[in-house]
This record gives C-alpha cells, structure tokens and sequence, in this order.
C-alpha cells in the first residue's frame, strides 16, 4: 500500500465528519492546536555551582568521586525532574540550546530523571527511574529519592540515593546526596511539540487519572494514534511523564495495540487490545484534525489501563 493510500478509511471518515472544510479560527478552549513554546528561563548567565567542592551531589564511580562542577534542574512539563551535572561550568540558558542533552569534547556529564513511580496498586514513590553517564542510558529503578520541592520554576529540593552497574566500569555507578537549587523552567525535548488539551478524554492507570495534553494520529499503515501528558511532536512521545501509542485497525473501529511508557513507569508496558472501541467522531476543530472515541479497558502486566471518551488528534503528514 502506498503512502498515499495509506490510512485511507480514517482519513475518509475524518474528511466526512468535516474535518477538511474551512472554517473560522478555534474559540478559545476548545482544545486547538497551540504551537509549543520553550518556557523562559532564568538568565544565561546563572550557574549553579563553578567548583567541584560546591556541588553537594556525591557521585563515584568505582570508589572515585567524578569532580562535577555544575548541576542544574528542569522539566519537561510533567511532574518529573530532570537533573543534570556537568564537569564543566553550565547555566540554565545551555539547556535551552541542546534540550538537555549535551555531548561536549572532554566533559563528563550525567542525566537523572527523578520522578513519582506508579505501581500496579496506583500508589507513588518518588524514584531515580533514567541515569544516562555520559553515552550510557539506563531505565529502570535505582534508588530513592525523597521529594520536598519539585517546582521547576522555583525550587528543587531531593535527597537522592542511587546505585547501578556501568557496562565496561568496575564498580557501580552510586549517588547520593543533597540536591538544592533553583530549577531552570520547563524545557521541552522537542521544538516542535503541539499541544492540545484532551479535555474529553479520561485515562487511568492503575486507577490515576493522567490527563492528556498531546495527540496526534499518523496516517501510516497501520495508523497510530499517539497520546501524551506533554505536548509533543508526530512519531515520539518520548519526554513525557506517561505516553501512550495505540495501533489503530485499517478497516474496523477498534484499537489492536497500545504501547505505555514515561517517566512514571518502571517498565515499558505493551500488549494487544481485545476491548477498546475507536469510533471515528465530530473533529472539534475541523481542519487538520481527527477525533476518536476510545471506550474500554485492558491489563498490561500488573497495570489496568482505562480510556473513556473522545480524542482530538492533530493529523501529522503521511510518510513513504
């Protein structure tokens, strides 16, 4: 099946339901597709710490403590907290230019994601869940972390204890200590991330509401529609504290698929849907978009997963 054709009944669904007429401007709240903007952050020239002695964070590796010489903390829009230390001097405004992800000659970096973990019971414990040393990344759990301020805006207070192995270090990385300082706003791991507020859709998992603040739907074969607690852009829902991909069937109203992962998870959590309705509905805004409604619920693992009500997905742009 070309790319063209790809998707077809969808999108001929959403183009009779109105969802290729011209029309005015969305009303304000209806849920319109807002182009993502970085949040401003704190001066360029505000760095957190310039010697070693000064970062409180104790990491080391193999017994030897990695002299980090800033440390600075952010978002990515959701509850999550990400860290980042550095052995070179960085601000906040460095951040802005790589999206937190640095890779400069000569310097050691290493990437925490500290966030509140779900388990099956819909409980929350705030965890080390991502460490990524320099080219490594590892996901899962790690240690604990004890949360008293987490506002990105504002201030940043954990105690973090984490140990894991390296591949090719001997001895385990650990982390402990005391984190304190002024958070560097919200920055989103993409540019191009859309936002658009799901405020007629209802999912849970393990009994929480998550409400969703992204959707798009790729006309792929099969098509995806891609769900997540932070805007984002077509193809990834990575950067979100919960994101979800479900597949989509190419003639039949109903989900076949559906991929969870985020920071909150301990694991990614995939699966087939034998009871989820997708039933092709009203586009909110008409143009460019496409509503779904979703109706059921499935077990993934030890995780239940509702989805009540309709989505508003922008609709990304056919690929080969």
């Amino acid at each position: 099946m070309g790319a063209s054709s790809r998707a077809a009944w969808w999108v001929g669904l959403a183009m009779a339901l109105g969802c290729g007429r011209d029309g005015a401007p969305p009303a304000p709240g209806s849920g319109a597709t807002v182009p993502r903007e970085a949040a401003p952050l704190p001066s360029s020239s505000t760095v957190v710490s310039t010697a070693p002695e000064l970062v409180p964070l104790d990491v080391r590796l193999g017994g030897r403590r990695i002299p980090f010489s800033s440390l600075l903390a952010y978002s990515r829009g959701g509850r999550a907290i990400q860290l980042m230390a550095s052995t070179h001097a960085l601000a906040c405004g460095d951040l802005e230019k790589s999206a937190g992800i640095r890779a400069e000659a000569g310097e050691v970096t290493l990437a925490l994601t500290v966030a509140p973990r779900l388990d099956p019971g819909g409980g929350e414990t705030w965890s080390v869940g991502r460490v990524r040393y320099n080219q490594i990344t590892r996901q899962g759990t790690y240690g604990k972390a004890e949360a008293r301020g987490v506002d990105p805006k504002g201030d940043i207070d954990l105690t973090l204890d984490a140990r894991l192995s390296v591949p090719g270090a001997r001895g385990d990385l650990v982390i402990r200590g005391d984190v304190s300082v002024a958070g560097c706003g919200v920055v989103p791991l993409r540019r191009d991330a859309l936002e658009r507020a799901q405020t007629d859709l209802a999912v849970s998992v393990a009994g929480r509401t998550y409400p969703m603040r992204g959707a798009t739907f790729e006309p792929s074969s099969p098509p995806k529609l891609r769900l997540s607690t932070e805007p984002h852009g077509c193809g990834s829902v990575a950067g979100s504290d919960l994101g979800l991909t479900i597949t989509l069937a190419e003639k039949d109203n109903v989900a076949t698929r559906i991929r969870l992962d985020g920071f909150v998870l301990p694991l990614t959590l995939a699966g087939k849907l034998d009871r989820v309705a997708a039933i092709p509905r009203q586009p909110l805004d008409g143009k460019d978009t496409l509503a779904i409604e979703l109706q059921g619920d499935t077990k993934l693992g030890a995780y239940t997963l509702a989805l009540r009500g309709i989505v508003n997905a922008d609709i990304c742009a056919e690929t080969p």
